[in-house]
């Protein structure tokens, strides 16, 4: 009896000894990969502008105190954006929505645009996607829809196609300043330029 206590202590010792040398894997916010990150601001009058910002990353745009803290992106890619109670203003063609904003760059030599996303809010919402020239330049260089959030998560899949060009970006955003406390949530799924 002694002998099997003795065997079934020292493989379980065995055991202990080997799984400390194995790695862990790391988790976000524990040295890992971190947790979120905050969007950077996008601020079209940067010297560099136009080399600075890329395709392919998200971005975001306030003129006011519309998000209570800068939008995060997650580790997995969800973006998040928690915006105040502020309400946005009207101007003669309707509520000025761009004033909050998530926006990310395409490249403007391409056509034709698929992009397929998650979107999640706090509450059900109507928020505005617009497509088209970053400044902007005339309705016959952009497109808008409306799209519904919810609070279960939906997705949604854009189609976008353009045909005149733009002078300095190609832009998505997800406009929502007329939405006050909104809690956003955004992630890509799939995007196709031809």
């Amino acid at each position: 009896m002694k002998r099997v206590f003795l065997v079934v202590t020292a493989v379980i010792a065995i055991l202990f000894a080997f799984s400390a040398c194995v790695p862990k894997p790391e988790e976000p916010g524990n040295g890992g990969t971190p947790a979120a990150t905050s969007l950077e601001y996008f601020k079209s009058d940067r010297e560099d502008a136009l080399t600075y910002y890329k395709t392919g990353t998200w971005y975001f745009f306030q003129a006011g105190n519309y998000f209570t803290a800068d939008p995060i992106i997650k580790a997995d890619g969800t973006v998040v954006a928690t915006r105040t109670s502020l309400e946005c203003d009207e101007a003669p063609w309707g509520l000025k929505t761009y004033e909050a904003q998530l926006l990310r760059f395409y490249d403007k030599e391409k056509t034709n645009f698929t992009i397929k996303l998650w979107l999640k809010g706090n509450k059900d919402a109507e928020i505005k996607a617009y497509f088209g020239s970053e400044p902007y330049q005339d309705w016959a260089y952009n497109a808008s829809q409306n799209i519904q959030v919810t609070d279960e998560g939906t997705e949604v899949t854009l189609q976008f196609t353009r045909d005149k060009d733009v002078d300095k970006w190609l832009k998505l955003s997800l406009e929502f300043a007329h939405v006050p406390d909104l809690v956003l949530q955004v992630k890509v799924l799939q995007e196709n330029a031809e």
